[in-house]
């Protein structure tokens, strides 16, 4: 991996991306804390969900979600579109997708924070876990980047693959424990949880902000820790096995 190279070009996606816009960075900051008050508003105050500190409890499930399905919606398709860059420069592909996890992740990292510093604040929760956050992320991040690089490939070879996952995140968004607690699931659909990667992945982060226990911290990082390993091994698997065909079908 060339980090250099990856940061070089995650700084050039964010400045085409902000490129004559007007406050662009502020409103793709935005757009995740208008959700985020407005479905807390909803589900709080309107739903009137019983479960305190529910401000916080959203943050820890909603932002890190926003986060992986951004980065899946705008990465998946950069392989295809980047096809020139590809060929004329010889770069390699997962640098593009992974600048683009990166300029998403850094976007997450400023809503969650302007979010989450004041909530803290102005609220009588327990602050240990929020030492353990960076390691809670790290697993977030690297997941997040090892399904997006597989499931790009994977749109190269079937272009509609794109679309399927873009189905898929909106039934998702429902029976995952995004804006309700895993307890309210019924048993017998327990396990459903347990078989979701993006929930396994963002586990963790909530933990850290919400009803923080090292055993709970403990567990669910080390679940999101091997959904990330396997989603890596995937990718890399999948990418040695069909590199030479790629470009072909680029």
């Amino acid at each position: 991996m060339n980090w250099s190279l990856l940061v070089f070009m995650t700084k050039a996606q964010m400045r085409a991306r902000y490129r004559r816009t007007f406050a662009g960075f502020v409103w793709v900051i935005l757009s995740p804390i208008v959700l985020y008050a407005a479905q807390a508003l909803a589900f709080k105050e309107i739903l009137r969900i019983g479960i305190p500190n529910y401000g916080l409890f959203l943050l820890g499930g909603l932002l890190p979600w926003v986060f992986v399905v951004s980065s899946l919606e705008m990465g998946i398709a950069v392989p295809v579109g980047a096809r020139e860059v590809f060929l004329a420069l010889k770069v390699k592909p997962y640098l593009l997708v992974f600048s683009s996890l990166l300029d998403n992740a850094v976007n997450f990292v400023a809503a969650f924070s302007i979010i989450l510093v004041p909530t803290v604040l102005i609220t009588d929760v327990q602050k240990t876990g929020l030492w353990f956050l960076p390691l809670a992320l790290l697993p977030l991040l690297a997941g997040t980047g090892g399904l997006l690089w597989f499931l790009s490939m994977l749109n190269v070879f079937y272009r509609d693959v794109r679309y399927v996952v873009h189905f898929m995140i909106g039934v998702l968004f429902f029976v995952t424990p995004i804006f309700y607690p895993k307890e309210f699931v019924p048993d017998q659909y327990q396990w459903l949880i347990g078989i979701n990667p993006i929930y396994v992945l963002i586990e963790p982060v909530r933990i850290c902000i919400y009803s923080f226990s090292s055993e709970g911290f403990i567990g669910s990082l080390a679940k999101a820790t091997v959904c990330a390993a396997l989603f890596g091994v995937a990718a890399v698997t999948y990418w040695k096995r069909m590199k030479n065909e790629f470009y072909h079908q680029l």
